[in-house]
């Protein structure tokens, strides 16, 4: 009779528990993503090249490679989060040089020269693991993580 009465309040703090810890993870690895996807603006920082390889990977094409790049990256560090290529785009990565000086990035990223402040915006909307129980209707929070770095090319 006592474990029935328990039980129920046990298993909600214990999934709970369990939630803050997938939430945490999940704040942990944006910083992670942005702080990578950040260094390899770093390396790409002014090259106009139609194409860059980084780490074994040839990036090309719209809306230029080193911004590819970038993107990739995030994309690649995600861990165990659910990206969507497909719209809405999920995280959403802005890259802008020179930075406003507070907030996030707004204008488009068109490189930057050798010495200047580049600065990387990852948002990531993060579904609760409690999603399936509630339904679409369930809370969803945006992640989100800054990086600025210094341009080395």
């Amino acid at each position: 009779m006592e474990f029935a009465l328990i039980a129920p309040a046990f298993f909600v703090v214990l999934f709970m528990i369990v939630e803050a810890a997938l939430f945490i993870n999940a704040q942990v690895t944006i910083d992670n993503a942005t702080r990578e996807a950040a260094r390899v603006a770093a390396l790409c920082g002014s090259s106009r090249a139609a194409a860059v390889t980084y780490n074994g990977v040839l990036y090309q094409g719209q809306p230029g490679p080193c911004r590819a790049a970038v993107e990739d990256q995030v994309f690649r560090h995600l861990g165990f989060l659910t990206p969507s290529t497909v719209a809405p785009v999920n995280p959403t990565v802005k890259v802008c040089s020179p930075p406003p000086t507070t907030g996030p990035c707004s204008a488009a990223y068109s490189g930057a020269s050798q010495g200047s402040v580049i600065q990387v915006d990852v948002t990531y909307e993060y579904s609760y693991w409690f999603h399936p129980l509630l339904g679409e209707s369930s809370p969803k929070t945006n992640l989100s993580s800054r990086a600025r770095v210094v341009s080395q090319q």
